[in-house]
């Protein structure tokens, strides 16, 4: 669908933003407060929007607002185009280990895993104890095969403790190569 210019350069995303307010509120002197406008410059962005649309929007019933039909049908393309252009500018979190939770997978050789993946797992436990590591063995040649498509075959699980509390290594056979899982949050 094509959008229509001539249309949306009646309206920016302010008079959206006041749109949301108002019927969120239904009241004009509460949502110029939340809006940080006072109640005159309020009105005259539903003004300009009531002429952008050519439609009341809102009528007015005792103290507050009541959305016309047009109002309620438009309501939630308006709320998930706000919530869209939100999410897309907002600026992202920090990754934080300690609430993470999920699992890595480090693809090495034999005599890697053996010098470095208990230490690794240790230190993991103590940043990040929601997560999982999984190392993968594997030949330089075919590392990236398993890896790549994100899955492992796994069989023959043998299970045992680290002397690390809170974690076990499994050690677990995938066709030709082997694997070791830890998980840190056994319990």
């Amino acid at each position: 669908m094509m959008m229509n210019d001539v249309t949306l350069r009646k309206i920016d995303l302010n008079l959206l933003l006041a749109f949301s307010v108002l019927m969120q509120e239904r009241n004009v002197s509460r949502a110029a407060e939340r809006l940080l406008l006072g109640q005159p410059g309020l009105s005259a962005a539903l003004r300009r929007l009531r002429e952008a649309l050519d439609d009341e929007l809102f009528v007015r019933v005792g103290r507050g607002l009541q959305p016309t039909p047009r109002a309620l049908s438009i309501a939630p393309a308006i709320e998930d185009a706000l919530s869209g252009i939100e999410r897309a500018i907002r600026p992202q979190a920090e990754f934080d280990p300690a609430s993470w939770q999920g699992e890595f997978r480090i693809g090495m050789c034999d005599n890697l895993e053996s010098a470095f993946f208990g230490p690794l797992a240790a230190r993991l436990l103590q940043l990040s104890p929601g997560a999982r590591l999984i190392g993968v063995a594997s030949e330089k040649a075919r590392c990236r095969a398993p890896v790549g498509r994100g899955r492992l075959r796994l069989q023959r699980l043998r299970a045992r403790r680290t002397g690390l509390p809170g974690t076990f290594v499994r050690r677990c056979s995938t066709r030709p190569r082997s694997a070791f899982t830890t998980k840190l949050n056994s319990g």
